[in-house]
């Protein structure tokens, strides 16, 4: 999306008008709410990145990055789909409030606590335009329904307050937020203080040079490592290896050593068309691997079953993408060990993987001699695994663990272009191109990841 050109003038009008200028003063907008928006990312060096995705998506009228935050107003109405394709932002807000330090130099907050605390409490409680931002947030979030007279049904909610910076070391975020908390239920009085399942967080940043109030109304459901309960291989390197197996709708997708089921849930969440089959020896994984299912993809065409992957309880050729964070022989295993499973493992997966499907594979550089042995040189025949090596790359995990991917063909009897097949395979835009290109991992898993989704 990033290469997608946008209007000259859109561009200029951004450059030149900032959002929120010296002193705190707002530049005027028509559409959006009083003080329009502002958004997180995972980090610093993605701005660029987010800031043409939302040139590019949104069509802001102003645009401006400010303290790792990026400004923006827009004329599209709340709730426009627009807003939730927005890959390469964390969270979305509803502005309340910004405040600038002036040009004068001088401190935002005072160096008396108790000044401090009413300085915070008189802006924001009572400059803020409260009742127009939270409106715009019932309507960008879906919660504007009213009760029986005609009223806005009561919400719960919570406040949530970050510092940085040091000049604010004298006031406690948990004072802040209590103070904040009892005003806010002393003016909404139909509102219910709930800590940790609250509909509506009211955030406050308060840094030695701004503070700004913000109501999310949308979030990225993967972020980071976040969506994972139960952690195990890094999730960029769990999609890198989903994705060099270029999963297609309705195709059936094992992980005969799934553990948590991070690689399944990747894929799953990035490929729904596809069905997913984890299977694990030990119970005690496949009871984790439930649990970040229910965390990171509730909705997912999967099914979780004990079993050893050198007998897989599947039909023969009911596979059509094998993929696998092998046995590195360490926390798992020994490399002694497997010289005896890696055989047999590549045998049961020859028998599970259709003719034509792929396996990809992750294992360390201590088993590459092994790995090797069964499946050949690029292109050769391995005849009691019928496996063909397509393509491997070095990658380097963890605390710069050498590892290797395998992608891998299944042979079948008919298979006289295998040369032919193995260039296919390692094309451009197969997914194999995004492996071979590591250092795009993270750009790329983030502006591939799912849409945001309502807070």
């Amino acid at each position: 999306h990033a290469k997608k050109s946008l209007p000259r003038e859109t561009v200029e009008r951004c450059k030149s008008e900032p959002l929120c200028r010296e002193g705190g003063e707002v530049a005027e907008d028509q559409g959006g709410p009083p003080l329009g928006y502002f958004a997180t990312v995972a980090s610093r060096g993605f701005h660029r990145m987010a800031k043409e995705e939302l040139l590019l998506r949104l069509q802001p009228t102003c645009l401006e990055s400010h303290n790792g935050k990026l400004f923006f107003s827009t004329q599209l109405p709340p709730g426009a789909p627009e807003f939730s394709e927005v890959r390469s932002v964390e969270r979305m807000f509803v502005c309340v409030q910004r405040v600038d330090r002036n040009k004068t130099g001088e401190k935002l907050l005072p160096d008396d606590k108790a000044a401090a605390m009413a300085k915070l409490q008189q802006a924001i409680l009572t400059d803020a335009q409260w009742e127009a931002c939270v409106q715009w947030w019932r309507r960008s979030t879906g919660n504007d329904t009213v009760d029986d007279a005609g009223a806005p049904s009561p919400i719960s909610f919570r406040v949530k307050v970050n510092k940085s910076g040091k000049h604010t070391s004298h006031v406690r975020t948990e004072e802040i937020a209590g103070r904040i908390g009892m005003c806010l239920k002393e003016r909404f009085p139909a509102w219910k203080v709930d800590l940790k399942h609250g509909a509506l967080e009211v955030n406050v940043h308060v840094a030695d040079d701004y503070w700004v109030v913000g109501l999310p109304f949308l979030r990225q459901a993967v972020v980071g490592s976040g969506h994972i309960v139960n952690p195990g291989l890094h999730p960029t390197v769990s999609w890198a290896i989903a994705r060099a197996g270029g999963i297609q709708s309705n195709d059936v997708v094992c992980d005969p050593m799934c553990g948590k089921a991070v690689i399944l849930i990747e894929a799953s969440r990035h490929w729904p068309l596809a069905s997913y089959v984890g299977v694990d020896k030990e119970r005690e994984y496949l009871d984790l691997a439930l649990g970040n299912f229910a965390r990171a993809c509730p909705n997912a065409h999967r099914t979780l079953t004990q079993g050893d992957c050198t007998r897989l309880p599947l039909r023969d050729a009911s596979v059509d993408v094998m993929l696998c964070d092998l046995p590195f022989g360490k926390m798992h295993g020994t490399v002694e060990g497997n010289q005896t499973l890696y055989p047999k493992m590549m045998c049961e997966a020859a028998r599970v993987v259709r003719p034509g499907g792929k396996a990809v594979l992750l294992t360390s550089d201590s088993n590459s001699d092994l790995m090797e042995s069964q499946v050949g040189a690029e292109g050769e025949q391995f005849k009691a695994g019928k496996w063909a090596l397509v393509a491997k790359h070095p990658v380097k995990i963890g605390f710069k663990m050498p590892t290797h991917i395998y992608l891998l063909y299944r042979l079948g009897l008919g298979d006289e272009h295998l040369q032919d097949v193995v260039r296919d395979l390692g094309l451009k835009g197969s997914g194999w191109d995004v492996v071979c290109a590591k250092k795009s991992w993270r750009k790329r898993w983030l502006s591939e990841r799912p849409a945001m989704e309502s807070i």
